[in-house]
């Protein structure tokens, strides 16, 4: 996946400056309930603030989790860490998410920083897409107010939409009619 980002900031509308920035990620399915994500965020670049410049924090990322299922629900646990390259700075996080059907909250703690630490959030999935919103609350700085779209390659499990939270249904043994007599067919666990 990937993200395409600009910002502007100003000082008593004397000085400014612009920012422009991507981020590419990608989530793999170690296992059934096992993701793991890697991303590099903030590629770009920015022009200069009252004649100095101050280079885009660049981020690594990678971080996993643990997706517990249960019919229509689910919760995603997830541990990460980003490198901050600019500052040389660790920042470990936590997170988790909690989805019903279609709709699902989340919120994350960031370590190792004084703004921007909590975030709270939610979405929507419909389909292969996700809409989400997310507030990240300020200390020095205004709040963000952060708005996402995801798109997963592949066919919806569902005609729902929560085929990123939820598995298809489980498929009942088959009954097959020979003669007279009834036999059972179980089908293999996927």
């Amino acid at each position: 996946g990937g993200t395409l980002k600009a910002a502007q900031s100003e000082i008593a509308q004397r000085e400014s400056a612009l920012a422009f920035a991507m981020d590419v990620g990608l989530v793999y399915a170690v296992s059934k309930n096992v993701p793991l994500a890697v991303s590099l965020q903030n590629i770009g670049f920015s022009t200069k603030f009252a004649e100095k410049e101050s280079p885009l924090p660049t981020l690594m990322y990678v971080g996993s989790g643990y997706n517990y299922r249960l019919k229509n629900s689910y919760v995603l646990s997830g541990l990460g860490v980003t490198y901050n390259m600019v500052d040389q700075k660790i920042l470990p996080e936590l997170g988790v998410k909690v989805g019903y059907d279609i709709l699902s909250l989340n919120m994350g703690y960031r370590f190792n920083m004084k703004e921007s630490v909590w975030h709270i959030g939610m979405g929507v999935t419909l389909n292969n897409m996700e809409f989400g919103y997310a507030f990240i609350p300020g200390v020095y700085l205004n709040p963000t107010h952060r708005l996402s779209m995801s798109f997963k390659f592949g066919k919806p499990k569902t005609a729902t939409a929560s085929a990123k939270a939820v598995p298809a249904p489980v498929k009942a043994p088959v009954v097959a009619t020979v003669g007279s007599k009834a036999k059972k067919k179980v089908l293999p666990k996927k």
